[in-house]
């Protein structure tokens, strides 16, 4: 029962689709990573990986996708069985299921293995980031659920996309406001970016995650008669 209990709470029934979500589509962006005519010249691909700029913008996507999917999971469930532990485990069980793809991607990194690590370490901190967002719209009192689920995308996909537009208009800073965007940072970090750059990258979803755990999980002030 004991080991039962502990594998549903890394691989829980209702996160099954979402787990198969991410391998199905970071499996095709790391399978069209791959030159065509190393197909047909060596029958070994492990050396001929381009840069994977493609899998790992798709990486970041869907673990942020199973992010949100989790953290509306976390917001549904009664809250005396409320723990973030939840919500950190089964994230992690997700960077398990893609781990081969990482190692498959150390080809286009040899010598820099170090930067997929930290891109790694960078994505985990978006998708939990992405699953507190989740926790924070789904925990909302609305007459209709299904505004929740356009909400949290709808915000994470401006944390997508937004920086990279102003980055646009702003071409003299465009590299440091970028950077807020998980697609732009992750792909900065595996370019070994300066150490300001890194820096930046994970400072905005840290102080992100601090004040959304600051601000859901706060104790309520008592109030006086």
């Amino acid at each position: 029962m004991k080991r039962q209990a502990l594998l549903e709470e890394f691989l829980p029934r209702e996160a099954q689709q979402a787990y198969v979500i991410l391998l199905l589509f970071c499996g095709v962006a790391l399978f069209l990573s791959i030159p065509f005519e190393q197909y047909v010249s060596q029958p070994s691909i492990t050396g001929s990986l381009q840069f994977p700029s493609a899998f790992f913008a798709t990486y970041v996507l869907f673990m942020c996708f199973v992010g949100l999917n989790r953290g509306g999971a976390y917001a549904r469930r009664d809250r005396r069985s409320r723990s973030l532990l939840h919500i950190v485990m089964q994230l992690f069980t997700a960077q398990l299921l893609v781990l081969p793809y990482l190692i498959f991607t150390r080809s286009a990194f040899l010598g820099h293995e170090w930067r997929i690590v930290l891109a790694a370490l960078y994505v985990s901190l978006a998708s939990f980031l992405a699953a507190l967002i989740g926790v924070h719209i789904e925990s909302r009192p609305v007459h209709r659920p299904s505004r929740h689920v356009g909400l949290k995308y709808l915000i994470v996909g401006c944390y997508f996309v937004a920086p990279l537009l102003v980055a646009l208009v702003t071409p003299h800073v465009g590299r440091y406001v970028s950077v807020v965007s998980p697609f732009s940072a992750v792909l900065q970090l595996l370019a070994g970016p300066p150490l300001q750059v890194a820096l930046i990258a994970f400072l905005i979803p840290t102080v992100m995650i601090w004040l959304l755990i600051g601000r859901r999980w706060e104790r309520p002030r008592k109030v006086r008669p």
